[in-house]
């Protein structure tokens, strides 16, 4: 599954941050992609390693 957002203020809008936490990817390969305009990922990477329950590719 990829799962793609703009970062805001260095993480994920609340909306995706919501899905992740809702739904269930116990099993799933998740491809995390991203656009910012300079800014960097902040803490989005942190932020996925500590909610994942999936196998994550970055």
């Amino acid at each position: 599954m990829y799962i793609g957002s703009p970062i805001w203020w260095g993480e994920y809008p609340m909306v995706v941050r919501m899905f992740l936490d809702q739904v269930d990817l116990n099993g799933k390969t998740v491809i995390p992609y991203t656009t910012h305009e300079g800014s960097g990922l902040g803490s989005t990477t942190a932020i996925l390693v500590s909610i994942s329950t999936f196998t994550l590719y970055h």
